[in-house]
């Protein structure tokens, strides 16, 4: 399972700016949905919808662990 843990990742787009954000955009074809301000405000997420992770995260984290008591639950019951 996982916990939220304080810990900051950087952009390797933008001289490693600290990563703040998500693109939410559904059409967004990037391979790097998470974003710091420079892609955000420039490129490659322009005028993308986006969040900030640390409204994100939470959500995120739950829907892992969820999906992580399932898994835990079939190999339990040799389901797989």
């Amino acid at each position: 399972m996982i916990e939220e843990k304080k810990i900051n990742f950087y952009c390797d787009f933008h001289n490693n700016s600290l990563i703040k954000y998500y693109c939410i955009r559904t059409e967004c074809n990037q391979k790097v949905r998470a974003a710091c301000a420079y892609c955000i405000a420039e490129e490659p997420h322009k005028f993308h919808e986006y969040k900030k992770i640390t409204e994100f995260l939470p959500s995120l984290i739950d829907a892992h662990n969820k999906i992580y008591k399932v898994i835990h639950n079939c190999v339990d019951n040799k389901i797989v």
